[in-house]
């Protein structure tokens, strides 16, 4: 099927993704049309699609935000102060608060607190939970970034964050098969 006479969803959603992250809270066709042209592969038929898109995302994010937030963080200290976060299903995270989490398996975030870009600091990584307790050896350090040396978490540091994040019990359960 030719590209340019398919309804491309996918396409759609980046759109969408894209006009959110710019801080479009809706959009005309005429705006549509514009990122179509500029984009050059996007049909401009697309903005209705693109438009309920963006109201669908603004929706989910309004009824979270209406939501209490209850943010697991806690503080860490090794060479750095690290803040540590548990993003659970359902809550917002990323560049403005603008992903909402959806899947069954908790996040975990690692925050610099010398800089101040958010309100935890300087984001640094993220990892699935079961990659800090599941995965990774028990108190063996972590390396968040190969490029800054800074941000490697020592043995001693990391065990007390496995610790932390076994003693919540996020881990999704897994039903075991018996033969």
């Amino acid at each position: 099927m030719n590209r340019n006479t398919r309804n491309d969803t996918g396409t759609v959603t980046v759109l969408a993704a894209v006009a959110l992250a710019l801080g479009y809270t809706a959009m005309t066709e005429q705006e549509v049309s514009t990122l179509h042209h500029k984009w050059n592969d996007i049909q401009p038929a697309m903005a209705h699609e693109v438009i309920h898109a963006i109201s669908k995302v603004l929706a989910k994010r309004e009824h979270a935000q209406n939501l209490p937030q209850y943010v697991l963080v806690r503080i860490f200290t090794d060479r750095l102060t690290w803040a540590v976060r548990v993003v659970q299903k359902g809550e917002l995270y990323g560049l403005r608060n603008c992903i909402m989490h959806v899947k069954d398996e908790a996040l975990v975030e690692f925050y610099d607190t010398r800089f101040p870009h958010t309100n935890l600091g300087q984001f640094v990584s993220r990892y699935p939970i079961s990659t800090m307790i599941g995965t990774h050896p028990y108190g063996h350090g972590l390396c968040l970034d190969g490029g800054e040396p800074d941000w490697t978490i020592s043995d001693a540091c990391f065990g007390k964050i496995q610790d932390w994040l076994m003693s919540l019990d996020l881990l999704p359960h897994k039903e075991f098969e018996y033969v």
